[in-house]
């Protein structure tokens, strides 16, 4: 998680971005607790968006902005 947040303080404090997004697909529960441990917000799911091992699988998507960032550094 440290190198995941190490990324997301590069994208606000060094590029100045506005906004971070991350995707993950459904099945990959690890990575969706790292994602909201960071922090970031769920915005929605792209269902049926992998084909895999003969199954359809979702996509989740999840944001952070930079007002959200800064309340986390204080």
């Amino acid at each position: 998680m440290l190198s995941a947040m190490a990324v997301i303080a590069y994208g606000f404090e060094r590029i100045h971005l506005h906004k971070v997004q991350i995707c993950t697909k459904t099945i990959n529960k690890p990575s969706m607790r790292v994602i909201e441990k960071c922090g970031f917000t769920y915005e929605g799911t792209l269902r049926d968006y992998f084909f895999t091992d003969g199954a359809y699988i979702g996509r989740l998507y999840f944001s952070m902005l930079r007002s959200e960032y800064e309340r986390t550094k204080a």
